[in-house]
């Protein structure tokens, strides 16, 4: 009995105790993580690359821009492993951006007019270009589609815009 009681006179200190532990870890790791979501600070940085970050609205569109594509190419929306896969990908694009184009810019690398040309609609069609503006049944490449589609470019929905690269959003 004398136990029970006990605990009945110290059980007020017990609580506060308790809620002030609580308190302190809500709000204390709030303060000390640098995601301080508690005083409005949100940090949308998802990660850095040669001194430069690399902010959440970036990468979603890099993101969204190889679902867009995959979608194009495959006709599907994808599963969580190919999504993986493509987040995967629109990080690896964002490295190549910031990181590669820096070093390209200051070794005089660039593609010329001509080159984008022929990469595009002319003898050398790239891949992805001739995979994406394929005949389906045939599988024949049609230069045609892809004339047809630069010149509709500027009026089709962002969503329809074909990128990764090749053919940026107008």
């Amino acid at each position: 009995m004398a136990l029970i009681n006990t605990i009945r006179e110290k059980s007020g200190w017990a609580v506060g105790a308790i809620v002030f532990g609580l308190l302190l870890f809500i709000i204390g790791g709030d303060l000390i993580s640098g995601q301080n979501r508690l005083f409005n600070r949100n940090d949308t940085t998802v990660g850095e690359i040669s001194g430069e970050k690399v902010e959440l609205n970036d990468f979603n569109n890099t993101l969204e821009q190889a679902k867009q594509a995959f979608i194009a190419q495959q006709g599907r929306q994808p599963d969580e492993n190919t999504l993986g896969y493509l987040r995967d990908q629109a990080w690896n694009q964002t490295i190549y951006r910031i990181a590669f184009k820096e070093q390209f810019e200051a070794l005089g690398l660039a593609v010329s007019d001509d080159e984008l040309y022929d990469m595009v609609q002319g003898r050398n069609v790239h891949p992805s270009i001739r995979q994406a503006f394929s005949d389906p049944q045939t599988g024949q490449f049609d230069r045609n589609k892809v004339v047809e589609y630069l010149k509709n470019l500027d009026k089709l929905p962002p969503r329809r815009r074909i990128s990764g690269g090749i053919l940026r959003p107008a």
